[in-house]
């Protein structure tokens, strides 16, 4: 951990999208204390029952931005703590979609960031909730 934490060091923006919790926080801990400005997403997939009574899938894909001037928000937002073994996706399920659309989602959050688009709002979190493809935005900054 302690070679990925010196390369962090050289960065001036991160992605962290890591399915471990305890090196979410080593990691996230870190940019925060280096003033780093980071994006961390994550997902969270669970079966529920359809409309039919028939198994689908539901979940989140979220997209947190912390900068040196926010990041009080990270402990309600990240996962910090020991996995869930039973995790959803830890079995065969694929969601190759959910990942490549939270990827999507980082990236233009990081180009709002770096003020390739508009950003009105200064959102530092974003949830899509698949099953009403819903997007909500929080964690503003006060004004």
């Amino acid at each position: 951990m302690s070679s990925i934490l010196a390369r962090i060091n050289e960065c001036t923006f991160v992605f962290v999208a890591v399915d471990n919790g305890k090196a979410r926080r080593v990691i996230t801990d870190h940019l925060v204390k280096k003033g780093i400005p980071f994006i961390d997403v994550g997902m969270g997939v669970e079966v529920a029952n359809g409309l039919d009574g028939d198994p689908q899938l539901r979940g989140t894909c979220r997209v947190t931005l912390a900068t040196h001037t926010l990041n009080s928000h990270l402990p309600s937002r990240l996962n910090l703590e020991d996995d869930d073994e039973e995790a959803i996706y830890r079995s065969n399920i694929q969601v190759a979609d959910l990942n490549a659309l939270n990827a999507a989602l980082a990236v233009m959050r990081w180009k709002q960031f770096m003020g390739f688009y508009l950003d009105q709002l200064n959102a530092h979190n974003l949830n899509l909730v698949i099953p009403f493809q819903s997007l909500t935005r929080d964690d503003c900054p006060e004004e």
